[in-house]
């Protein structure tokens, strides 16, 4: 039987490869703990315009060679959860505090990730390009399989 996965799985194996490899943790979240670090959008926002917009916790925050690396982890593939990297990469809405995070941890590039199972249920549809990548979590395995988007990035 096979046992069910939580977000909470996924993330810590995604750090566990993370801190293996190099990578500086700035923050984590699992859900419901209230603990990661909290992307309010921009102060110049008007509510009324941005009705469905909230403060945004990246399931992982980390850092590594001038890369500010954000993670939505899931326990199933979701398109909504690409949609909504798409959204915060593309519309701005949380441009200040990012702009604040590449400047706290020194580094000069945003790169958005989507972490899940590899055995997570998904149409070939390919990786969309404004995703930077994917990390699947192979349970039976005992690892982290990273799939960049961008060639440039291949040696993070």
């Amino acid at each position: 039987m096979e046992r069910l996965v939580k977000e909470e799985h996924v993330t810590k194996k995604i750090l566990e490869f993370l801190n293996k490899n190099g990578f500086l943790i700035h923050s984590y979240d699992f859900p419901q703990s209230g603990t990661g670090y909290a992307i309010r959008p921009n102060k110049d926002i008007s509510n009324a315009s941005h009705k469905n917009i909230s403060i945004w916790i990246p399931d992982i925050i980390a850092c590594k060679n001038n890369f500010l690396c954000f993670f939505e982890n899931k326990p199933i593939y979701s398109k909504s959860d690409i949609e909504k990297i798409l959204l915060i990469k593309t519309s701005g809405l949380y441009s200040q505090k990012i702009n604040k995070l590449l400047e706290s941890t020194k580094t000069n590039t945003t790169l958005f990730f989507l972490g899940y199972p590899s055995n997570a249920k998904i149409k070939d549809e390919g990786m969309p390009d404004h995703l930077d990548g994917e990390f699947k979590v192979d349970f039976v395995n005992n690892e982290v399989i990273p799939q960049y988007n961008n060639k440039l990035i291949i040696n993070l």
